[in-house]
C-alpha cells in the first residue's frame, strides 16, 4: 500500500501524459525521433525539420538551400542537425530547437560535397549523444569536430564510408574503404588511438554506397548477402545470423536491442535473431507485393515492423517473437508507401512517418499494461 501510494504520488514522473498525435506535413518526411515531449520528424533533401510537440503548434525549421543530413536530439532534448550548403560549399550546424544555425564547419567542402554536383557527394556524420561533438567520414578520412565552434579537433586519415557514435562506451567506430574491401575500425573517442580493427569481411558485406552499422554495448552489427554478423571488438568474435535466403539488393541496417537482432527484408519480410542461441525466432511474412520498410525495437525487445501497406505491426522477442498486434496506421489508399519508424528510449511512444507526397507523421501511444 505504501509503495503504491508514493506511485501515485509520483505521477507524471512514473506515468507521463498519453502522447497521440497525426501530423500532415508538406513535403515526404522521415521518422527521426521520440519520446514522451516530442517527436522530430525530417525532410532531408527539402532541407527541413519538422518538430512536434506533445501540445502546442508544430513548427518546421526550413534552412534556406541544400540538404539536411544527421539529425539528433541530445539527452537535454535539443534538436540538432547538419546542413550540406552546397551555394556556399560547406557543412553548417543547426540548432532546430531554437530555429538558428550555430556554426559552420571549418574545412574545404568543396571536393567532398563535390558542390558542382550536388547528387554525386559522399559525406557522412553522427553527433555524440550530448551533441557537444561531431563526427564526419568521407572520401579523405574521419573527422572529429567542436559541434559549437565548427573546429576541427582530430582526424585520421583514409577513405571513410561511414561513422557511427557508440552511446555506450566511448568508442567511434568507421566503415573504412580499403584496396583490399570495406573494414570496421574501431577508434577511441578522440581519434588518436585504433582500439581495434575487423579486417577480413566477405565480399557480399557492408556493400551500401553509405553502410549501415548497429552499435550495442562493444558489438557492431551489419548486413551481408546472405547473413547478418555481430563483431563484438572486445573479444573479437564474430557470430554469424544466417538469412533465410541470399538477397541481390543493397542492404537495410540491422536493428539491436540487448541480445535481439532484426533486419527489414523488404518483400522478403523481416528476420529475427535471438544472439543468445544464434537462432532465428522469426520470419515475418507479407503478402504479394507488399515491403517490409523499416524495424525497430521498443524498450523491453518488442519488435515493430512497418509495411508499405500502410500497417505497422509488433511482437514481443522475449515470447519467441509472438505477434502481438496490427496496426492500420495509414491506409494504403492509391499505391505503396514508405514507412519509416522509432520508438521512445523510454517505453511509451512509436513515431511512424511516410515519404509520401505530402507527408504524414503519427505519434502512438504503446499503452501502459
Amino acid at each position: 500500500m505504501k509503495l503504491l501510494s508514493l506511485l501515485l504520488l509520483a505521477g507524471p514522473a512514473l506515468f507521463p501524459p498519453i502522447f497521440n498525435r497525426s501530423v500532415t506535413v508538406s513535403t515526404p518526411v522521415l521518422a527521426e525521433h521520440v519520446d514522451y515531449q516530442r517527436a522530430v520528424v525530417s525532410s532531408p533533401d527539402d532541407g527541413a525539420v519538422t518538430l512536434i510537440p506533445r501540445t502546442g503548434t508544430p513548427r518546421t525549421v526550413e534552412v534556406g538551400s541544400g540538404k539536411v543530413r544527421s539529425v539528433h536530439v541530445t539527452l537535454a532534448g535539443r534538436t540538432l542537425g547538419l546542413q550540406l550548403d552546397f551555394e556556399a560549399c560547406r557543412v553548417v550546424v543547426w540548432d532546430f530547437t531554437a530555429g538558428k544555425a550555430v556554426t559552420h564547419l571549418q574545412g574545404n567542402f568543396k571536393e567532398v560535397l563535390s558542390c558542382n554536383r550536388e547528387t554525386e557527394f559522399h559525406f557522412h556524420a553522427n553527433f555524440t549523444p550530448d551533441g557537444r561533438f561531431l563526427l564526419t567520414a568521407d572520401e579523405t578520412g574521419v573527422r572529429r569536430w567542436d559541434a559549437r565552434s565548427g573546429k576541427l579537433l582530430g582526424a585520421q586519415p583514409g577513405r571513410a564510408a561511414t561513422v557511427f557514435v557508440n552511446e555506450a562506451t566511448p568508442e567511434v567506430v568507421a566503415v573504412a574503404v580499403t584496396e583490399a574491401g570495406p573494414q570496421l575500425q574501431v577508434w577511441n573517442s578522440i581519434l588518436t588511438r585504433r582500439v581495434a580493427a575487423l579486417k577480413t569481411l566477405p565480399p557480399t558485406c557492408l556493400r551500401n554506397p553509405q553502410p549501415g552499422v548497429a552499435l550495442f554495448g562493444t558489438t557492431a552489427t551489419f548486413s551481408c548477402r546472405s547473413e547478418v554478423q555481430q563483431w563484438d571488438w572486445k573479444t573479437g568474435k564474430v557470430l554469424r545470423l544466417a538469412r533465410q535466403t541470399s538477397v541481390d539488393v543493397f542492404d537495410e541496417t540491422p536493428r539491436v536491442y540487448d541480445r535481439y537482432v532484426a533486419l527489414a527484408e523488404d518483400g522478403r519480410g523481416a528476420a529475427l535473431w535471438d544472439t543468445r542461441t544464434g537462432k532465428r525466432l522469426i520470419q515475418v511474412k507479407v503478402p504479394e507485393r507488399v515491403q517490409v520498410t523499416d524495424v525497430a525495437f521498443a524498450p523491453g525487445g518488442f519488435l515493430i515492423v512497418a509495411r508499405s501497406d500502410g500497417k505497422v505491426q509488433t511482437y514481443d522477442a522475449a515470447r519467441q517473437g509472438r505477434h502481438l498486434r496490427t496496426l492500420d496506421v495509414f491506409p494504403q489508399g492509391a499505391g505503396q508507401q514508405h514507412l519509416t519508424l522509432r520508438a521512445s528510449p523510454m517505453w511509451g511512444q512509436m513515431l511512424v512517418a511516410t515519404l509520401g507526397q505530402p507527408g504524414r507523421a503519427r505519434v502512438i501511444d504503446l499503452g501502459r499494461g
